[in-house]
């Protein structure tokens, strides 16, 4: 039986650091939708930017919460602990993003067409490249031929700028729609480290498994990154760590996925990284290598048990 939802049921929950301009953005493309959602609950860490959120208080039904601790997931529970039962769909997203005119109209209009195990639906993100495959992702369980799935080496295929409305086994975290339900259902749980890597396979694959997850084509988005760290070669290396670390931990989790194909494609990796680097003499490619190496060496000496390998998270601290 089709669903009937409209924009008066959905909450925007926005998690955010001291990023006033990428703010402004987002909420300006949410005042410009075709169907304005019901409500929005901005947790801002960092230097207050109450003034400008609170600056779309005649247009937005928007509320400012400071928290006292950064962390993009602990910022959401808190957004989650506020919500009520006047809007049953929740929408996550990233203070980087930008949608165009009619994105949210789209989500519904889909979201009214599925059944009633649909858990969440997430935007088309369009500047960033679709899934290609290629006889090395697959020779290496890096992704197959579809996007969307969960390898068995826990490698998660990229959902970008889709051509038609897929079903997947994993959404991204910053552009997609919830069933309120649900998100209380599948607490997520904090990790406290500094970038979010992965956390949003880990919080959606678990969902996806019991419920039915969807991108829908039309409804149209832009990721306008704007992260630019101190240190480049100090961030690819912690990057490599943290990718490597956390996709151990995400194998542990889910006795369905393999270490030993998870190892495999982090050489695969690793090997990449090292030929792009030499070829391009990108320095900051090889610093990635050097840290997904120290990751898996990381793995290999500890050597915890599947469900003990939230250990290694400690050397993400």
């Amino acid at each position: 039986m089709p669903n009937h939802y409209a924009s008066k049921d959905i909450a925007i929950l926005v998690p955010t650091k001291d990023r006033p301009d990428n703010m402004k953005k987002l909420l300006d493309s949410f005042v410009a939708q075709t169907q304005q959602c019901g409500r929005f609950i901005v947790v801002a860490s960092g230097t207050s930017i109450e003034d400008v959120v609170m600056r779309y208080a005649d247009r937005l039904n928007i509320s400012y919460h400071h928290s006292p601790l950064s962390g993009q997931i602990r910022q959401r529970n808190m957004a989650i602990s506020l919500l009520d039962e006047h809007t049953p769909i929740v929408g996550f997203f990233d203070d980087d993003i930008v949608l165009e005119r009619d994105a949210v109209e789209n989500i519904l209009a889909l979201w009214n067409q599925t059944g009633p195990k649909t858990a969440g639906i997430a935007c088309n993100i369009t500047n960033a490249p679709a899934w290609s495959p290629s006889l090395l992702k697959l020779f290496f369980g890096i992704g197959g031929m579809n996007p969307g799935k969960i390898m068995p080496s826990g490698r998660a295929t990229s959902l970008c700028n889709v051509s038609a409305n897929i079903q997947t086994q994993w959404l991204p975290g910053g552009v997609t729609f919830w069933r309120q339900d649900v998100i209380k259902e599948f607490h997520h749980k904090e990790i406290d480290i500094r970038r979010a890597i992965m956390e949003d396979v880990y919080f959606s694959y678990p969902i996806g498994r019991k419920y039915d997850l969807f991108v829908c084509q039309a409804s149209r988005v832009r990721h306008e990154h704007t992260f630019v760290p101190s240190n480049q070669l100090t961030e690819s290396s912690f990057y490599g760590l943290v990718e490597t670390v956390m996709g151990i931990h995400f194998v542990g989790r889910h006795p369905e996925l393999s270490f030993v194909l998870f190892t495999w494609m982090t050489l695969g990796f690793i090997m990449a990284d090292i030929a792009k680097g030499v070829i391009s003499r990108d320095a900051q490619i090889l610093y990635r290598a050097k840290g997904r190496a120290q990751g898996l060496l990381l793995w290999l000496k500890e050597r915890p048990s599947r469900e003990e390998t939230s250990r290694l998270l400690k050397a993400l601290e």
